[in-house]
């Protein structure tokens, strides 16, 4: 039997072996932060590699029992078949049991938020263990609103040049922030406008071949696929800003406007998810 001593650390623990360089690192205060493992269990060292022709970056926020989620992941990962260098998908974990983290992430197509990041109690932590606080706490509110609040500049500076704290963002944290309530669901985020375009999308936006075309081409060039103004008017005129004025100051006439639409909806039930 040989004494020759097996190095298992990255096998036990591949997601903590995060070694970034500085000329590694992708140029946006968002993406800088994450820490992200391949489908193969391999820490991503080179962001800026993986990043590198990336426009729209897909936040998709799933768990492994949502029975809903099969034909929404399978269209997910439609816009990384047919986009594999300008749409990059991070997967964004809310299970709570590691195993069923493991079946989520195992060789897919996109890459995810690690998973010791302090999101989960795991039994088999030990209490002792201090390598949580190298990532950013939901309860580090102001730090938080400073990462993502002026977003969209167009800078070459350094993504954390102005910021006092570079830890990286855990995926409890990201959900908060995010104020995802319900999953899946997927948020668009511009890698190169370095703005968010669209939050908490629904299915029902890209569940047909063609609307995964438009919702592409307003994605790639930095717009929102979300309701505008001018759909909203369309469905009822109620929405008409001069409507919504005159209700708010009192001089409509509520007896003779019809329900919103939306409004008249029943609501659906959601599955919401906890950590």
């Amino acid at each position: 039997m040989s004494d020759k001593k097996e190095n298992t650390s990255t096998q036990d623990d591949p997601e903590g072996c995060f070694k970034i360089d500085p000329e590694h690192q992708y140029p946006d205060r968002i993406i800088s932060r994450l820490r992200l493992v391949d489908g193969f269990g391999k820490p991503i060292v080179n962001p800026k590699l993986l990043f590198r022709d990336c426009e729209v970056v897909g936040f998709f926020f799933a768990t492994l029992w949502n029975p809903h989620k099969q034909e929404f992941h399978n269209h997910v990962l439609d816009f990384t078949q047919k986009h594999p260098h300008r749409f990059k998908c991070v997967y964004v974990s809310i299970d709570s049991k590691k195993s069923d983290f493991d079946l989520a992430t195992k060789d897919k197509a996109w890459v995810h938020m690690a998973w010791n990041d302090g999101s989960n109690l795991d039994d088999q932590v030990e209490e002792s263990d201090e390598s949580f606080s190298e990532f950013v706490s939901p309860y580090d509110t102001k730090l938080l609103n400073e990462i993502f609040s002026n977003l969209g500049a167009d800078t070459t500076d350094p993504p954390n040049t102005f910021l006092s704290d570079s830890r990286p963002i855990s995926r409890v944290s990201l959900v908060q922030q995010m104020n995802i309530l319900s999953t899946p669901t997927l948020s668009i985020y511009h890698s190169k406008k370095h703005t968010w375009l669209d939050q908490n999308v629904r299915h029902s936006l890209f569940e047909s071949p063609e609307q995964r075309t438009k919702a592409w081409e307003s994605w790639e060039k930095g717009e929102s696929i979300g309701l505008t103004w001018s759909v909203l008017i369309k469905l009822d005129d109620s929405f008409n800003l001069v409507n919504l004025t005159e209700n708010l100051m009192g001089l409509g006439k509520p007896s003779n406007l019809n329900p919103s639409p939306i409004e008249s909806r029943p609501k659906s039930n959601h599955l919401y998810s906890e950590f």
